[in-house]
């Protein structure tokens, strides 16, 4: 079975979804996993396919922390921008797949 996995946030819900992906893998389906830019190198490291979508989540947070001294509400804008994650780049990520499995906000 062709498989795509998302998942949108930080490192808690993507290293799930790579353990995820690994283990299908293992059973002999074919899968990808799309994430944020910055899991890169953490997904082609344990060989899985890896489509970006969304924002870089580190740079997310560190100009958020930075902002909340100024801003107090800055998370929310945060939450607001991964809410709104391009669905364009994830449908194109998932094209031919037969199923996705999603985690994170975006669900």
């Amino acid at each position: 079975m062709r498989i795509a996995l998302s998942a949108i946030g930080p490192r808690g819900a993507v290293q799930p979804m790579l353990a995820l992906g690994l283990a299908l893998r293992r059973r002999g389906h074919d899968v990808r996993l799309c994430a944020p830019p910055d899991f890169h190198d953490r997904v082609i490291d344990v060989g899985l396919p890896f489509f970006p979508v969304g924002q870089d989540v580190h740079e997310m947070v560190t100009v958020t922390c930075r902002d909340m001294v100024r801003r107090p509400l800055a998370p929310l804008r945060v939450m607001d921008e991964m809410i709104r994650f391009p669905f364009d780049a994830l449908r194109k990520a998932c094209e031919g797949a037969e199923i996705l499995v999603g985690a994170g906000i975006q669900v």
